[in-house]
């Protein structure tokens, strides 16, 4: 039933066939859904769609798919964090008590062990009855009430370990300080000055063009729709949806200085906090260096984050050095998206583009 649809580039002309193709078999034998584009130097080498959108109607994913993005959401948090320190609103130094008066042990937590991971805050994502309470409309201050009155797993800024309820943490900071939504906030900042006009704060109930529904695979292999999660929930730590053409946009602008200054985008990408295991090197919303799950073997400089949320999985990598960008994006739930991008780019590192 699977079945391949795709969708050629303008502006290919140093693009040979040969390793089109290559990189078309390789995405084919993985057996993706979603959609795929590698950018070298700002321009798109290879930008195809794959497998439907919708299976029920049988409409296919194109370039144009919008996608939940799961937390690569988190990128976009981070650097409107750092944005808003720019406008002299907050500091990352700054304890959260000074935003969310009353946070149990504020005093000692700060902005940046939030953006790092280094907080000890629980993770809201390990609750037993996670699939009840996301289905429910909230607040940041709303599932803020489900973890702050647990004890800290650790003292803040003394390891690293993912936590979604930092970047939830992070959203609530957004709005308190400027008197916004998240989303209005976003669109304000980022999504309006670089007219990403396919990205969006993923609400359920609105009508989005070219959104894709999303699957999972039960124990036969058969296509199931995806559980539902109310949007509201994840926040600024994973309800956005995007095209890949968007985000290569946004990552494009992001790192030539466009929508931060180089003081800001060096603290961004700067791995700050490395977990004990090794499966973690962070800077600020972004994974730094081969030393994460994912990017092993990978270039020493190279930047990246993976997503995931109910029918859905997400994946971009940068590689500065050879100025590399991979973005996936898929409707089908635990795609790996990780072994993937790793093969795309192994394809890649003997080819020089044809003058």
């Amino acid at each position: 039933m699977f079945r391949v649809f795709l969708t050629l580039c303008m502006g290919l002309p140093f693009f040979s066939s040969s390793i089109e193709q290559k990189l078309d078999q390789i995405v084919r034998s993985h057996a993706f859904q979603g959609s795929v584009l590698i950018a070298k130097r700002g321009n798109i080498l290879f930008h195809r769609g794959y497998g439907f959108a919708n299976l029920e109607h049988n409409i296919p994913n194109t370039p144009e798919t919008i996608f939940r993005i799961g937390s690569l959401t988190k990128q976009f948090t981070a650097v409107a964090i750092l944005q808003l320190q720019e406008q002299g609103l907050l500091n990352v130094k700054d304890p959260i008590e000074q935003y969310l008066p009353g946070y149990p042990q504020g005093n000692t937590i700060t902005i940046h062990h939030l953006l790092t991971h280094t907080s000890g805050i629980a993770e809201i994502t390990d609750f037993e009855n996670l699939k009840q309470i996301q289905r429910d409309p909230s607040t940041p201050i709303l599932v803020m009430h489900y973890f702050q009155h647990l004890p800290l797993r650790f003292l803040p800024g003394s390891q690293c370990i993912y936590t979604n309820s930092n970047y939830i943490l992070l959203g609530a900071i957004i709005e308190n300080v400027t008197g916004q939504t998240y989303e209005e906030v976003l669109k304000k900042q980022i999504f309006t000055p670089l007219d990403l006009l396919s990205t969006h704060y993923d609400h359920n109930r609105s009508i989005i063009p070219n959104r894709a529904s999303g699957y999972f695979k039960n124990e036969s292999n058969e296509f199931l729709n995806a559980e539902f999660v109310e949007m509201s929930f994840p926040h600024a730590s994973g309800a956005l949806a995007a095209s890949t053409k968007d985000l290569n946009t946004f990552y494009q602008a992001l790192f030539s200085n466009k929508i931060l200054s180089s003081k800001s985008l060096e603290a961004l990408i700067k791995p700050h906090a490395t977990s004990e295991d090794g499966e973690i090197t962070y800077g600020y919303g972004f994974r730094i260096g081969p030393h994460n799950r994912g990017l092993e073997e990978a270039d020493l400089d190279v930047i990246g984050h993976f997503g995931s949320i109910e029918g859905f999985s997400a994946g971009f990598v940068h590689y500065p050095s050879r100025e590399i960008i991979i973005i996936l994006l898929s409707n089908l739930e635990r795609t790996n998206v990780r072994a993937l991008q790793k093969e795309l780019f192994s394809s890649l590192k003997g080819w020089r583009p044809r003058r």
